[in-house]
């Protein structure tokens, strides 16, 4: 009698603990896209022009987009930071490497995605910057702003 409350008290920790995992990743994955969801809606609803800044008007045309793509970048992923720590975390504890690999252009610092386009850039001046994005913002409305949108 005493095998069966055993063996039974173990199946159960075994069926609701691989349950609530999968339950897990399954709700961050749910939570990460309704986060993506609010940071993208911010974004289109914040119109805001690029800060003053002496060293960023002084960039050619090229660079300029590329630092305002930079900061479009970052500012979303400081919005969707904590939701996508959460869902990285409980992908890898799971071992799910088909969906690490799906966001892992989400997953992956912007310093590493951008090192190649921003190598040039002052590095000092971006830090200084960051300080001037706390939400998503609108990209085109940002570079029309700066008449940096292409025009037909």
């Amino acid at each position: 009698m005493k095998f069966l409350n055993k063996s039974y008290l173990l199946a159960s920790f075994l069926f609701f603990g691989c349950a609530s995992t999968a339950y897990d990743s399954v709700q961050a994955e749910v939570d990460w896209k309704a986060r993506y969801e609010l940071c993208q809606n911010q974004g289109v609803e914040n119109k805001i022009a690029f800060p003053d800044s002496t060293w960023f008007d002084s960039l050619s045309i090229d660079d300029k987009k590329t630092v305002i793509g930079y900061f479009a970048n970052y500012s979303d992923r400081q919005c969707m930071s904590e939701a996508s720590t959460k869902l990285k975390n409980i992908l890898v504890r799971e071992g799910n490497q088909a969906k690490l690999d799906y966001y892992e252009i989400d997953f992956t610092p912007l310093e590493q995605l951008a090192r190649e386009r921003t190598q040039h850039l002052n590095k000092t001046q971006l830090k200084n910057l960051e300080q001037e994005f706390k939400a998503p913002f609108n990209l085109r409305y940002m570079l029309d702003q700066e008449d940096l949108f292409p025009r037909n």
